[in-house]
């Protein structure tokens, strides 16, 4: 999955390579939930300026199968 993120100073958006470990995410995108809880796993060296917490952000898999906002953030 992909998560298109945007820039909190510039407004430049970005996509990054995610992975959800939590849920079943054919069932909540293809069931047409409204909404859902998941928890993402986003790659990139610029990852924190484009997703604080509060920050929106946008999920693509092959086109835009939802929207979310970061609610928190932990670095491993």
């Amino acid at each position: 999955m992909v998560v298109r993120a945007h820039h909190h100073d510039t407004g430049g958006s970005k996509l990054f390579s995610a992975l959800i470990t939590t849920g079943d995410v054919d069932s909540v995108f293809g069931l047409g939930e409204e909404e859902a809880i998941l928890r993402l796993e986003v790659l990139g060296e610029d990852v924190t300026d484009y997703l604080a917490p509060g920050e929106q952000f946008d999920l693509w898999r092959g086109g835009d199968v939802g929207h979310g906002v970061v609610c928190r953030r932990l670095f491993v």
